[in-house]
């Protein structure tokens, strides 16, 4: 959601001349503050004409500043986004190999856990052979050594995947604040920027009128002239 929102603002940005095209309002505005500075001079023109530009000097400056802040809060946007995808890149790349030395410790674990269940299942046959006098007890003392080794190795197995598991949960607690940092600080950047871009559309709107009169006239004092 966040992401849509950055790429709203890029386009809006990028279609036009600048944020709401303010650069080609400014454009606009010098040429005709020009060719009427050059009216002026001669004779100058009624007094609403002076207003409309006095008008057009103040809202275009609120553009642009405006424009200027919201450009600010984009890229701080698109730094975020950087941010956050360079942390993902990073804390993904631990996660991904802590992920996969716990998974070949449980599948250790694992085959540790059937031997035992193994070993155990054949000393007990071993052990009442032992006492109807169709086996030894020897076999069974092997089999009880061995029992003892892999319970060994079990718990070692089991203690290393415990200490898998607690280095996994750093880096996956430390992803999860950053995503919620970073995503609660871009929300807040986009809200700010839609509130601009809903505080300056109207007053890139009001420049269209003041300045299509003042060319209006213009065209009417050089046609004149």
């Amino acid at each position: 959601h966040v992401s849509g929102h950055v790429e709203d603002i890029r386009l809006i940005r990028l279609a036009a001349d600048g944020l709401l095209g303010a650069r080609r309002w400014r454009t606009r505005f010098d040429a005709i503050r020009a060719a009427l500075d050059e009216v002026d001079a001669v004779r100058p023109g009624p007094p609403e004409i002076g207003q409309a530009m006095a008008f057009v000097t103040h809202t275009l400056e609120e553009l642009e500043d405006g424009g200027r802040l919201a450009e600010q809060h984009q890229s701080a946007v698109e730094a975020l986004s950087a941010t956050a995808r360079e942390l993902r890149a990073s804390l993904g790349r631990s996660i991904d190999e802590l992920g996969k030395k716990l998974s070949e410790q449980r599948g250790e674990l694992e085959q540790l856990v059937l031997r035992r269940d193994e070993l155990r299942a054949a000393r007990e046959v071993t052990r009442v052979k032992a006492r109807t006098g169709e086996a030894r007890e020897g076999p069974a003392d092997v089999q009880l050594w061995e029992l003892a080794a892999v319970d060994q190795a079990l718990r070692a197995a089991g203690a290393r995947c415990d200490e898998l598991e607690f280095e996994l949960s750093a880096p996956r607690r430390k992803l999860e604040e950053h995503n919620e940092r970073i995503g609660r600080e871009t929300a807040r950047l986009v809200h700010t920027l839609d509130a601009e871009m809903l505080r300056l559309e109207p007053l890139a709107a009001a420049l269209r009128a003041p300045l299509d009169r003042v060319e209006r006239f213009l065209a009417e004092r050089f046609g004149a002239a």
